[in-house]
C-alpha cells in the first residue's frame, strides 16, 4: 500500500490523540511487525502509521506495541 491508496482521509482524525507522534510496533499478518510512527488516530481506534520508506498502513490500536517518541 502506499499513501495514495491508504491516505490519511481513511482516518477520522481525533483532536486529542494519545498515540499521535509515537514510535511503534504494528502488526501486520502472520507474525510480521513493522516499526513506524502514528501520523493520525481517530476515535474509533483505528490508526494510520507511517514506516522509515514512507509507506503508511490503515491498522488498529490493538495491533500496536508502542516504542516511545
Amino acid at each position: 500500500m502506499n499513501d495514495k491508496e491508504v491516505g490519511l482521509e481513511a482516518v477520522k482524525l481525533s483532536q486529542e490523540s494519545s498515540l499521535l507522534g509515537e514510535h511503534v510496533e504494528i502488526a501486520l499478518d502472520r507474525g510480521t511487525w513493522i516499526e513506524a510512527i502514528v501520523v493520525a488516530e481517530d476515535t474509533d481506534g483505528k490508526v494510520v502509521v507511517r514506516d522509515d520508506d514512507g509507506f503508511e498502513f490503515v491498522g488498529w490500536d490493538y495491533q500496536l506495541r508502542v516504542l516511545g517518541k
